[in-house]
């Protein structure tokens, strides 16, 4: 049986603060869904603390001090346990340690923080981190990415051969598909104190999400359109949107509810109560949140920009992210006219069921077994 190890430390992170992004669902679904009669895999997660080491027989932590040496060429004892007990390791988040002896495969899902450093933070550490993960990602037996964009632009901007980038595309929980009775409609309802009718983005709040740009839009409808069609962001506050922020935070405009979280199976039903989905990011990798809105039977906005025209074929309604006028127009149509945009969704749910978690995990043990000798 073959021993994969899977760095698991931004999902245990998500786990631990109720708080799992896409790296951490991605990560979610990939240990779930491997095939265990073929591989034994072990979840290393690197932390600052060893502290109640290791968690399981199956789970174990390494000290990120051990992680950053590694790039340096030394290992200290706990990567050397590491390499010794794997036949290969998958990086599925920022931690890559350099192993030079064992197959080495990373998931880069975008490559914003070096194709566009302005949506990160921009500091003295940050730069350092990111200096040495290029050069983790460099040495790396193979990279899996999510997106021919993305494929792209890691050859663009790392300089990694084509020929050892993947695209593996995400995929979407089989609940998404599932009915939502009316009791549990209800209580969703009461639990978040939802209007009847409203529009919605999923989301971190940072920059690159363009949320001003689409506030700006929504402000420009009348009062009576936006008491009538509130707008919902759900998304925890990431930085460099500190206007926004003020906004959110004071009430400023009451017909804006800002869920900083909720509970994924609760998002499937909020979902399919929305109107209709805005996403208008500058950059994504993928757009996971389009293809759930797809999935959840909502007509959809999204940016005509980076991989979310590939990923979204000729479903839903393209816009410009910066013109706001136009997706103003586009809220308008949606308030005025019950039946507009709902001779997409047919078309837009048949195409959803393209993404699913079980074939991407699949193409992920067809890349571990190539690797593996």
């Amino acid at each position: 049986m073959h021993r994969i190890g899977i760095g698991c430390t931004v999902y245990h992170k998500g786990m631990k603060f109720n708080d799992i992004d896409g790296i951490g669902i991605y990560t979610k679904n990939l240990l779930e869904k491997i095939n265990k009669s073929k591989y034994q895999v072990y979840e290393y997660e690197f932390v600052s603390s060893l502290n109640n080491y290791p968690e399981s027989e199956n789970h174990f932590k390494v000290n990120k001090f051990s992680l950053l040496l590694s790039n340096f060429g030394v290992k200290l004892t706990s990567m050397k346990e590491l390499i010794g007990n794997i036949d290969l390791f998958h990086s599925t988040d920022y931690f890559v340690p350099e192993i030079l002896d064992k197959p080495l495969i990373a998931t880069l899902m975008d490559t914003i923080p070096f194709s566009n450093p302005e949506f990160i933070r921009s500091n003295i550490i940050n730069k350092a981190k990111l200096s040495l993960w290029r050069r983790s990602l460099n040495n790396a037996s193979h990279i899996i990415t999510i997106s021919d964009y993305s494929k792209f632009m890691i050859n663009k901007f790392l300089g990694i051969n084509k020929k050892n980038i993947s695209v593996v595309s995400l995929g979407i929980e089989n609940y998404f598909y599932s009915r939502c009775d009316e009791s549990s409609i209800n209580d969703v309802k009461r639990k978040y104190n939802l209007p009847n009718i409203f529009f919605l983005a999923v989301g971190t709040i940072q920059p690159r999400k363009n949320y001003s740009k689409l506030i700006d839009a929504y402000n420009l409808l009348p009062k009576k359109y936006q008491e009538l069609c509130p707008l919902v962001l759900i998304g925890k506050y990431g930085w460099g949107c500190d206007d926004l922020y003020y906004l959110l935070t004071n009430n400023t405009n009451p017909n804006i509810i800002w869920l900083k979280y909720v509970e994924r199976n609760d998002l499937l039903i909020i979902y399919k109560l929305a109107r209709a989905f805005f996403f208008i990011s500058l950059y994504e990798g993928f757009g996971l949140p389009l293809i759930e809105a797809f999935a959840s039977k909502i007509p959809a906005v999204f940016s005509d920009t980076t991989s979310l025209k590939e990923i979204c074929g000729d479903n839903g309604f393209r816009v410009d992210p910066n013109n706001i006028n136009l997706i103003n127009e586009y809220m308008r149509n949606f308030i005025l006219n019950r039946s507009f945009g709902m001779n997409e969704v047919d078309k837009s749910f048949e195409y959803s069921k393209l993404f699913n978690w079980e074939n991407t995990v699949k193409e992920t043990q067809k890349i571990y077994d190539f690797f593996i000798p």
